[in-house]
């Protein structure tokens, strides 16, 4: 659905179709925090905004592939954020 607004920009949001399979629906239900996280971050990475997600937003398990800066990278944040947000003081990670 779009709307009609004089002087302001409309910006589409597609998640799924009505039509479409039982997985779609599925597929939001499980994810829609996700989904909304990633429009916002979106949003405001368009229209040039820095974006810093909501403390406790995220539960993220670290991989052995993983550093801070790779997944300081991966959230659009710095390095001293990540560590600052998550309460963190060494830059040795624990894998899980």
């Amino acid at each position: 659905m779009q709307r009609n607004t004089p002087n302001n920009e409309t910006i589409t949001v597609e998640y799924g179709f009505i039509d479409s399979p039982k997985d779609d629906v599925e597929q939001i239900e499980k994810n829609y925090k996700n989904y909304v996280e990633a429009v916002i971050r979106a949003l405001a990475d368009y229209k040039g905004f820095k974006y810093t997600p909501p403390l406790g937003s995220y539960y993220y398990t670290v991989k052995k592939e993983n550093s801070l800066r790779s997944i300081a990278n991966k959230y659009g944040m710095t390095v001293n954020e990540l560590m600052t947000i998550n309460n963190i003081k060494s830059t040795t990670l624990k894998i899980g």
